[in-house]
């Protein structure tokens, strides 16, 4: 799945709330029926339970997974936060990062010489990657 526009990317992260009640649901029913087993064969039924969420669980998880990295690299294009009606993709740019260790090692060496100080430390500078996080919005009342 490629994300290609704005309404796409709205219509996918909307699709991931949806999905989420889904499991939040399931995940209900399913302490709801633990906390109905009272019985001396207890432990075999929390595993009948278990087994039959189980399926639901990983279905549910892998697809909003699969949504999740479709939307990734729409949203590092966009590079900004998309919101849906409930979920949002939260974009975070990359920041510059310097390696502690190497500055340490340049400073020892910049005591006895210190040519070219600007050059030598612009080497150390990294950029981090650009990421992309998903949260639930606050759902207004």
């Amino acid at each position: 799945m490629k994300i290609e526009s704005m309404d796409q990317a709205k219509e996918q992260l909307d699709r991931i709330d949806g999905l989420d009640a889904k499991l939040q649901f399931l995940r209900l029913q399913k302490q709801q029926l633990i906390d109905a087993v009272m019985t001396e064969d207890q432990l075999q039924e929390l595993l009948d339970i278990d087994a039959k969420f189980e399926g639901d669980f990983k279905s549910l998880d892998a697809t909003m997974s699969e949504i999740k990295e479709a939307l990734k690299p729409f949203i590092t294009e966009f590079k900004g936060t998309i919101h849906g009606e409930y979920y949002q993709g939260i974009f975070r740019k990359g920041y510059p990062k310097f390696n502690t260790k190497k500055m340490e090692e340049l400073l020892t060496e910049l005591k006895e010489t210190a040519p070219s100080v600007a050059a030598q430390i612009a080497k150390l500078r990294t950029m981090t990657k650009p990421s992309v996080s998903f949260k639930v919005k606050a759902k207004s009342k």
